[in-house]
């Protein structure tokens, strides 16, 4: 099985100079003290100093991510002045939004090294799906990538914000998110699990 921890702390093993190591993540993934217990059973001689960043999140998502808007960066300071302190020499980005972030966090922070969670799970999943000989042509031809997939989007909320929001993530524009119908699948289960009703409807 691929973790989602795992990958992001091998790489911070492999690239960190001192072993020191920093993680930035949201309240509940700093709590979980997930990254410090990974890093913890590869390198036990590291020391992990972590740090909750929760408004990374929404300045992400309003596009607020230039390193020289002074928003984002007195709050970038504010969030990664401890890991100034601490000497730490690498950083693991371990939200999907922070790297957007990734220009004022290197200003904030220059000469540390940034590990990006997301792509390392992704660089797991591409060797993985090598290993089990499933990976299939590049976009440009060649062997060893992964084949292009046709993605459809779900959405619970406004699809319009999600299209406008997911394009800065993948890159690329997002075509057509569906929203969700949750009363109507809700009420299909409700039919589906009472008997009674059913019966009701037969009669």
């Amino acid at each position: 099985a691929l973790g989602v921890i795992e990958p992001g702390a091998v790489e911070a093993c492999r690239v960190s100079r001192h072993g020191r190591v920093g993680v930035i993540g949201t309240a509940s993934t700093i709590r979980s003290d997930a990254y410090a217990r990974a890093i913890g059973t590869i390198r036990p001689d590291f020391t992990v100093i972590s740090e909750p960043c929760p408004l990374f999140v929404p300045l992400a998502e309003e596009g607020w991510t230039s390193d020289d808007d002074p928003v984002t960066r007195a709050v970038a300071a504010r969030y990664l002045e401890r890991f100034i302190q601490e000497r730490v020499d690498t950083l693991i980005l371990g939200c999907t939004h922070y790297p957007l972030l990734r220009g004022v966090i290197e200003k904030v922070l220059p000469g540390i090294a940034l590990v990006d969670s997301g792509a390392a799970v992704a660089g797991d999943l591409v060797r993985t799906l090598a290993r089990l000989g499933i990976d299939g042509p590049r976009d440009d031809g060649a062997p060893g990538g992964i084949p292009s997939l046709h993605a459809q989007y779900h959405v619970t909320d406004d699809p319009e914000r999600f299209r406008s929001v997911g394009a800065r993530f993948l890159g690329h524009e997002i075509k057509g998110p569906h929203l969700a119908d949750l009363a109507g699948m809700a009420a299909m289960k409700t039919h589906q699990r009472d008997p009674d009703h059913r019966m009701e409807e037969r009669r």
